[in-house]
């Protein structure tokens, strides 16, 4: 009779063995998941009608200049002008790092943080229509 037991304990520990090393795999994959970096530095400026983005870390592009009217959202992601409509389309599976929306006030600039900003919505003030202003990831911060 002890023979009877000893090979099921061995077929039992072995099966065992064999699932946890299957499963382990598995574990450890998804842990090791790629993440895309969010992080992106914009130094923001206005003349007059004008509103010109250069792009410092995290972007494609180096400058983006285009007219902004008063009270009319411009969308931009890290690579360049994108049209507002495309935004806003289910189904669109574009990874970005970022997304955000300009609009221009009669005191300042309004940006929303669509995708890729832990802002929500962020706002300055342009004394004399003229703006300097560095964005990122986190908001807005002083320039040294």
């Amino acid at each position: 009779m002890k023979n009877l037991k000893q090979p099921s304990l061995i077929i039992g520990m072995g099966l065992f063995i064999l699932l946890i090393v299957g499963i382990s795999p598995n574990l450890v994959a998804q842990n090791a998941k790629p993440t895309k970096s969010n992080w992106f530095q914009i130094l923001v400026e206005t003349t007059g009608t004008k509103i010109k983005l250069t792009g410092k870390k995290g972007c494609s592009f180096k400058e983006l200049t285009f007219n902004a009217e008063l009270n009319k959202t411009q969308s931009i992601d890290e690579d360049g002008i994108v049209p507002l409509e495309t935004t806003k389309t289910e189904g669109i599976t574009k990874l970005r790092t970022f997304l955000i929306t300009i609009t221009k006030t009669k005191e300042g600039l309004n940006f929303e943080g669509l995708e890729g900003t832990s802002w929500k919505k962020l706002s300055f003030q342009c004394t004399e229509n003229k703006c300097f202003q560095i964005i990122d990831e986190k908001g807005m911060f002083k320039m040294n």
